[in-house]
């Protein structure tokens, strides 16, 4: 008697090698059964054939559950560049704005007036974007020569405040007892080669720094030529 085979517990790799390998065991089943009866034998034909189509599609089958195998595996592959370009974020550039104020009191000058200098700087990122001066000229009391010198301020600056240059700005104006002189100069827009010598002979009306000075620069500058700065 032959052994009983579970087909439950073999694999479809080894299903289709014992169908194959029992084909003949069909056929000779097949055999016995013309002997009986000839619907049988058309039964067990069709058997047969189904173990033959088996056995040829076998290498087909076996590298189609392979082929199943990996493609149903999800591989965590990771590429450094790609990784790089994609998961990197890009840090926000933010500017941060400082000022800095310099000043400079001149006292009981021969010329007859008392002289207060004050420059503000503004930078972004410590790099110098623009700055102002403010000079105020007021009359000595105990030097009459002061009225002359102020008036004389007035109209030098005046003047001199006509010619226009793109990027700076000079102003001058009278007070009660003497005269102011402004200057605005934005570096990101002027060029130091509009400046006329005229201008630059003036310590208010020139433009002795320039874009992109540091900081630490300027304050060792001011500093350096009497001004306080905080």
């Amino acid at each position: 008697m032959r052994k009983k085979i579970d087909h439950s517990k073999m694999s479809t790799e080894e299903l289709a090698k014992t169908q194959v390998l029992n084909l003949n065991d069909v056929e000779e089943l097949a055999n016995y059964e013309k002997t009986v009866s000839k619907k049988p034998a058309i039964i067990v034909g069709i058997i047969g054939l189904f173990a033959l189509t088996i056995g040829a599609f076998y290498p087909k089958i076996v590298t189609f559950l392979d082929t199943e195998k990996d493609e149903n595996v999800v591989y965590n592959r990771v590429d450094n560049d790609d990784d790089e370009i994609y998961n990197s974020k890009p840090l926000n550039e933010t500017n941060t704005n400082t000022q800095l104020t310099c000043m400079k009191a001149m006292l009981a000058n021969p010329d007859g007036t008392d002289l207060t200098l004050t420059y503000n700087f503004t930078f972004v990122n410590n790099a110098l974007q623009s700055y102002t001066k403010l000079a105020i000229y007021n009359i000595n009391a105990t030097n009459p020569n002061g009225t002359v010198t102020v008036e004389n301020v007035y109209n030098t600056f005046a003047t001199l405040s006509q010619t226009p240059i793109v990027g700076y700005y000079l102003q001058t104006s009278k007070t009660s007892n003497g005269v102011t002189v402004s200057m605005n100069t934005d570096l990101t827009k002027f060029s130091p080669t509009t400046l006329p010598d005229a201008h630059k002979t003036y310590t208010i009306s020139n433009v002795e720094y320039a874009l992109n000075t540091t900081k630490e620069a300027i304050t060792q500058a001011t500093v350096a030529n009497g001004f306080t700065c905080r």
